[in-house]
């Protein structure tokens, strides 16, 4: 299955790498950091609203709990400076066991980080909602598709769904 039928709620494994990345940080809350901390409000909702989006594939009704769908929504959130956003990065893509100055790291910043997580999350499942898979550049750049991607990527035959097949060149 590719991620021009991503939105198929018959998949077991989500659909596509964007959408799995979006379930993985969900279960990474539940698994590593929920535990420790029960009684956070914080990653309860977000847990909500990443379960949200992994199950139902849109943003839409998702419950936003404290963080709004955008930094914009959520002004009045402090912003994580960047060796914050790095800690974040790095514990969401190593899925490991929280120790003891990661517990402390999240206790100073578990309301933005949960906000980060959420609208991050949220821009991948409208993205994917609204343009998909297709590498798309405004014609007001004036590139041409098959020039832009000809050293990137080779481009296979159409799929069953009459797309073509975009992968990585080795």
């Amino acid at each position: 299955m590719n991620c021009v039928h991503w939105h198929s709620k018959n998949h077991a494994n989500y659909g596509c790498p964007k959408l799995k990345a979006v379930a993985r940080c969900r279960d990474h809350i539940a698994k590593r950091i929920f535990p420790c901390f029960p009684d956070n409000k914080y990653i309860k909702a977000a847990r909500q609203a990443l379960n949200h989006l992994v199950l139902e594939r849109t943003g839409s009704g998702m419950p936003t709990g404290p963080f709004g769908t955008s930094w914009r929504e959520a002004s009045h959130l402090p912003h994580l400076p960047l060796s914050n956003r790095k800690f974040l990065m790095r514990d969401l893509n190593e899925h490991q066991p929280l120790d003891d100055a990661a517990i402390a790291t999240y206790s100073r910043i578990m309301l933005p980080a949960m906000a980060a997580v959420v609208h991050g999350a949220y821009q991948v499942v409208q993205y994917l909602n609204n343009v998909g898979m297709e590498l798309r550049i405004p014609p007001s750049l004036g590139i041409s598709v098959k020039r832009y991607i000809s050293g990137i990527v080779s481009v296979r035959g159409p799929q069953r769904s009459g797309k073509h097949n975009l992968s990585a060149r080795p």
